[in-house]
């Protein structure tokens, strides 16, 4: 079967460049970090296209160029697709196997120019060898990969390496000569079908496996959303920990059935591993790492716990520390360790949790996120667990930590304030039995009460916990401030009730919306500033679309303010600029923006005009000669001089330059930019004058 080579190679170049672009798309929505292994698919798929675009040009372009380069761009996008893959598994790609094939094929084929049988020979065996390497890794990680994306990429790079032994095979045999490559034999053919056919297979391949991954860890965190909202019921019936921590651990290994699990805590000392929770080790291993001490090079466990590390990750029948116990992990039937330190809420550590595996595995990326979460919950039931026990072991000592706690805390039953430590009673201002028996709906802001009444029914008639949301309360000595409150469902005298932790932070408050102010108001004048300005030029636009109607954007410049400043000095020019912002807050309505650019330049914004043009136009030149006249009146202005206050009189004119627009034609900065040209026109002009812009 003869196909027309040049033909083939313009639907190999469209497939490549179709299927480029069409990864990347997929890329760029699923992820939008460049280099990650989707994105660089794309781009290997782009410069196998442009190798064959390359060659389809022979005769038209530098033979040197459609010759090395071309199958250069083959060779690097062999190489692209590796680091695509390994980038996928998480596994770090020797760089100089994947990369070392490109400089040679350019090398060699700047000096084989006149060769054309050599170079196909070269090519052919360099192509095998780079799908050969890819193929290996490929099977490699099967075990790891789960789908079918994985099978369609070893069959399109078994395709490849077929298709490149036979062209080679050929060559050697003498069986097949060409003169060109875009001459037309059955190898050829063969060869450029078997490489669209394999495009379409790598492609299929990798986008698949790349969504059957995604799936699967939805999966996942479905089921480990699941196993937490369990573990958290087991915490709020007060179960005892060792139930919790080994719920833990058998939920983990049923989720994930290639995994062991332990979770080893410390003593109280911090500096033995003392108990141990893992029911799938045998027994003997157990006890043999009960008493370890902790430190730098102990095991997985010992190491993380003494240095707070992230995960640490060994293979545990070669770890210098297993040395003496080769045999017992071996009999164990393990062979590598990933460890996490249990951290309590002050970063102290409690002890480790750790997953095992009967092969030599290291740990991906979701394995790290599982392993950190689980550490996370089984900190929160160590400490949750430790705390109901000492409150049950010592209510005396219980009610010590609360009524010196730094923060305000109270129990809620019924809606009803039962207990009020002294912090609580000291924010508010009230007795503590005036807060007992009180309603907690009586204390809070009357905007802010439906939001708590919500969040407290949540907060014990759902598996929702630790709900930390901010709050206003009426105090009785201070006003309405700003509180931070979070709470958690325990049980009050055998009925269910809240532990509800009250934080001040209305300092806080006033500083964030101070900072906001800061990000939308000119400091000097409070006015709007340039940003939000735009915003409001925005709104604007919307509106007169929606409405029909006209506004109207007069940019106003001080025609007298540098003497003012080099006379008298920043501060009485800073005294008339705010004078001049409040004339012109007095000049328009209410819905009207009036803005400070900076400097005695100043604009305003007039909305929902008439929607006639002309009577729009008349509207605004009666504001700005409303404006000018407000503007020219006499100031009086107040000043120190060496501590005698006097009075500088000043008179100033402005220029004005104004336009009105009635939709979205024209983006905020574009109607700016005209009504400054038209202000600049009424200073050229003679200054304190209107000129609208034409």
């Amino acid at each position: 079967m003869l196909i027309h080579t040049p033909t083939m190679f313009l639907v190999i170049v469209t497939t490549s460049f179709t299927l480029a672009l069409a990864i990347a798309w997929i890329s760029y929505r699923k992820n939008n970090s460049l280099f990650n292994p989707l994105f660089m698919w794309s781009l290997a798929l782009a410069l196998h296209g442009g190798a064959y675009l390359l060659f389809s040009l022979r005769g038209y372009i530098n033979d040197a160029v459609s010759i090395i380069v071309g199958n250069s761009f083959l060779s690097a996008g062999f190489a692209l697709f590796g680091e695509a893959i390994y980038r996928f598994h998480d596994e770090q790609p020797n760089r100089l196997t994947l990369w070392a094939p490109v400089v040679f094929i350019a090398i060699s084929f700047s000096m084989l120019l006149d060769n054309q049988q050599v170079r196909l020979v070269i090519s052919a065996l360099v192509f095998t060898l780079q799908s050969a390497a890819l193929l290996a890794f490929a099977i490699k990680m099967r075990n790891n990969t789960i789908g079918r994306g994985q099978y369609i990429i070893e069959t399109g790079l078994v395709s490849v390496i077929a298709a490149m032994m036979l062209r080679e095979i050929s060559f050697l045999l003498g069986s097949t000569k060409l003169t060109s490559i875009a001459e037309s034999n059955s190898i050829q053919s063969y060869t450029f079908i078997t490489v669209l056919v394999s495009l379409l297979l790598l492609s299929i391949g990798f986008v698949l496996m790349t969504h059957e991954r995604a799936e699967k860890r939805a999966l996942d965190n479905q089921a480990f959303t699941k196993f937490s909202n369990k573990i958290l019921d087991l915490l709020s019936l007060n179960r005892p920990l060792d139930d919790i921590l080994n719920a833990i651990i058998n939920g983990i290994e049923r989720l994930h059935p290639e995994m062991l699990c332990s979770i080893l805590l410390l003593d109280k000392r911090g500096r033995f591993l003392s108990r141990i929770f893992a029911p799938s080790l045998p027994e003997f291993y157990n006890s043999a790492i009960q008493g370890v001490e902790i430190g730098l090079g102990v095991g997985s466990c010992g190491t993380a716990a003494y240095t707070k590390q992230r995960v640490i990750a060994e293979k545990i029948a070669t770890h210098p520390y297993w040395v003496s116990y080769k045999e017992l992990a071996l009999q164990a039937g393990l062979a590598s360790c990933w460890s996490q330190p249990v951290l309590s809420s002050n970063q102290k550590v409690l002890g480790t949790f750790a997953i095992y595996h009967r092969d030599e595995h290291a740990p991906e990326s979701s394995d790290i996120e599982l392993i950190e979460a689980v550490a996370k919950l089984a900190s929160v039931a160590i400490e949750r667990s430790s705390s109901v026990e000492q409150l049950r072991e010592s209510e005396k000592h219980y009610r010590l930590l609360i009524e010196t706690a730094n923060e305000g805390i109270c129990v809620v039953n019924d809606g009803v304030l039962r207990y009020a430590n002294p912090k609580l009673c000291e924010l508010t201002g009230y007795d503590a039995n005036i807060l007992t028996n009180k309603s907690i709906i009586d204390l809070i802001y009357h905007e802010d009460q439906a939001m708590v009444i919500e969040n407290q029914k949540k907060l014990l008639l759902t598996t929702v916990n630790d709900l930390k949301y901010a709050i206003r309360i009426s105090t009785r000595h201070r006003g309405v401030r700003w509180f931070e409150l979070s709470g958690v469902a325990f049980e009050w005298h055998g009925d269910n009730a809240s532990l509800n932790f009250l934080t001040d932070i209305h300092d806080r408050k006033l500083m964030d919306e101070k900072i906001q102010q800061l990000a939308y108001l000119d400091a000097l004048t409070q006015l709007p500033n340039r940003r939000l300005l735009i915003e409001h030029l925005k709104q604007a636009l919307a509106r007169n679309i929606r409405n029909a109607s006209y506004s109207a954007l007069l940019f106003l410049d001080l025609d007298n303010f540098k003497p003012l400043n080099d006379k008298h000095g920043h501060n009485v020019g800073d005294m008339l600029l705010i004078e001049v912002a409040r004339r012109l807050q007095l000049c328009v309505r209410q819905t009207d923006t009036v803005a400070r650019f900076g400097g005695d330049e100043f604009v305003i914004l007039i909305t929902d005009m008439d929607a006639d043009e002309s009577s729009a136009h008349t509207q605004a030149e009666n504001i700005a000669k409303k404006i000018l006249s407000a503007v020219a009146d006499p100031y009086l202005l107040q000043t120190d001089n060496n501590g005698t206050t006097i009075t500088v009189e000043h008179r100033c004119t402005a220029s004005i330059g104004v336009i009105t627009f009635n939709n979205g034609d024209s983006s905020g900065e574009k109607l700016l930019d005209r009504a400054d040209a038209a202000m600049y026109r009424a200073k050229q002009e003679g200054r304190n004058t209107i000129r609208f812009y034409q």
